[in-house]
């Protein structure tokens, strides 16, 4: 214990960030030999990154680029897009010095918290430590397009640590400073709402259990740290209600079965306190969990939360419980719309890995401070296996991340009913020349519930490179039919469109080419012109 506080700060910084660079270096090398990689991130969204000319205003503006107004996070996609141009390498670097910073802000900021703790050092450094390695926040930092949870998280501890820098050195002129990293925190996701209501708590009733003292302007940061809630909500809900289409979505898909959304809400909290614990099998895309089963483990964690607040000895874990259902809350409320491409994500509990973190280290002190010698050791061995083992498991995944074909095999054989997940591993197929394959996954895709026209689409597409454009007609005007009674929709938007049009443009032309009747050539040209004019005007 002494020889970890004789450490300088800054050693153990550039040794967390060495960790991370160690798990995370081949989602950033692999992509910079091949850049082809980025496929497995949202390909219309990075198309629409990489390929158009963002502007600051039009980041700021609801809908510019996206369904949900999140403007620091397209700030941050705009300022790699200046630096780095085209080239994806930028964009999941930018990824991983976010998840390297924000490993550094949880030692920084537990370091605060547990400031008058013998055990302070010890408890940041491995919290810091299990926060990085753990294998759920993979999909947050390798995924490019994951980037929101990561960034959210980082604006929103950057706001606790600099009020709690405030409050403990009584350097009041760093507050305004916080509450601007709230709302921009809330800014990057709807997560960082959490943020005052975390400070808001930690004011009013655990300041005084982890520093034994009490202070002054309580009032004061309460009224502030809490007034950024409803500030935020107006600019949601009144200035930007017109264009924002995430509302829309909400407004429209909320689910008429309130009692299994409820049941499906109280169940999202136990699975994300499961996948904490035991995070395996690690998965893209997860359409079905055991319901009954989470939603008692739920409810159990609740109900826990609600007892540890009435008992001195756990009350200092309720904190950081509070904190964690918090941040899980969101991604819980999911469950009365019907707006996600995934019911549940691993990503969505990034946010939340911070106090479960905490949690953690604090009570493995706890457990080994009245431990033997001989028992502590064996414990401290079996820390460092699972600590390991994570390691492994998040360096793993982080390789996997970059070979598109494997990483798609694995998230088929684990969801195999998501049509997503089809659609996408089929697309893998195609561009690795298994098109036949591809064509059966599809294939089994049209017996799945949800929407279809992807997969239409798709059958489409092959059905074009065979040769056989008269199917393919048939599937693309398919495809713009299903489309239509898809909810979701306006998630693609225009452009989904526009590609089918576009497509439907390219399959005349190719027809042309097949014809030897000059007049039949002429008319096709024409028509795959019309198709082409008209996906240019849906798209503008």
């Amino acid at each position: 214990m002494k020889m970890l506080k004789e450490i300088r700060p800054v050693y153990i910084v550039m040794l967390l960030f060495s960790v991370a660079t160690a798990l995370y270096y081949p989602s950033i090398l692999e992509i910079f030999f091949h850049p082809n990689v980025f496929n497995i991130d949202d390909v219309n969204l990075m198309d629409f990154i990489l390929n158009h000319d963002l502007q600051f205003k039009e980041v700021f503006s609801p809908g510019g680029s996206g369904k949900y107004f999140r403007p620091f996070s397209e700030l941050s996609f705009l300022i790699d897009q200046r630096l780095w141009g085209a080239d994806a390498f930028g964009f999941r670097l930018t990824n991983l010095l976010i998840h390297a910073f924000n490993i550094t802000l949880v030692y920084l900021t537990v370091r605060l918290i547990f400031k008058n703790n013998p055990r302070s050092e010890e408890i940041a450094i491995l919290s810091a430590i299990i926060f990085g390695v753990h294998p759920i926040a993979v999909e947050s930092v390798a995924w490019i397009c994951g980037r929101t949870d990561p960034l959210a998280t980082m604006w929103g501890l950057l706001a606790f640590w600099l009020y709690l820098s405030a409050r403990l050195k009584n350097r009041w002129y760093l507050l305004p400073f916080s509450l601007f990293c709230i709302l921009a925190s809330a800014l990057s996701k709807e997560v960082g709402v959490a943020i005052p209501i975390i400070i808001a708590v930690w004011e009013t009733a655990y300041s005084r259990i982890y520093w034994n003292v009490t202070m002054g302007k309580k009032k004061i940061i309460f009224i502030v740290s809490t007034a950024i809630i409803p500030a935020y909500i107006l600019l949601r809900l009144i200035f930007l209600d017109a264009k924002d289409m995430s509302l829309g979505l909400i407004k429209g898909g909320i689910s008429s079965d309130i009692p299994s959304s409820t049941l499906a809400f109280l169940a999202s909290f136990g699975f994300y306190i499961k996948k904490f614990i035991y995070p395996f099998p690690l998965e893209l895309v997860i359409e079905d969990i055991n319901i009954p089963i989470y939603a008692f483990f739920g409810f159990a964690v609740i109900m826990f939360l609600v007892i540890s607040i009435c008992i001195n000895s756990l009350r200092k874990y309720s904190f950081f419980l509070l904190w964690a259902l918090l941040g899980i809350g969101p991604a819980a409320l999911i469950s009365f719309t019907d707006i996600a491409w995934t019911r549940w994500a691993e990503r969505y509990l990034y946010f939340s890995l911070v106090p479960l973190s905490v949690m953690t280290s604090m009570a493995y002190f706890e457990v080994t401070d009245r431990l033997s010698y001989e028992k502590k050791r064996v414990a401290s061995i079996v820390g460092i296996g699972l600590l390991v083992s994570l390691a492994l498991a998040t360096y793993h995944r982080s390789r996997l991340w970059n070979d598109n074909l494997s990483f798609w095999t694995d998230a088929y054989n684990k969801s195999p009913d998501s049509i997503n997940v089809s659609v996408t591993y089929s697309r893998s197929l195609i561009e690795s020349k298994m098109e036949t394959e591809a064509e059966k996954v599809l294939y089994k895709a049209l017996d799945l519930n949800g929407p279809k026209h992807q997969v239409v689409y798709d059958l489409a597409n092959i059905s074009r490179s065979r040769g056989d454009f008269e199917k393919a007609e048939e599937y693309y005007n398919e495809a713009l039919s299903e489309a239509k009674s898809d909810k979701r929709f306006i998630l693609e938007g225009a452009r989904f469109k526009s590609r089918i049009l576009l497509s439907m443009g390219e399959l005349k032309i190719g027809q042309a080419v097949k014809i030897d009747d000059n007049e039949q050539k002429k008319v096709l040209h024409l028509k795959g012109i019309d198709f082409m004019d008209q996906a240019y005007l849906n798209n503008t």
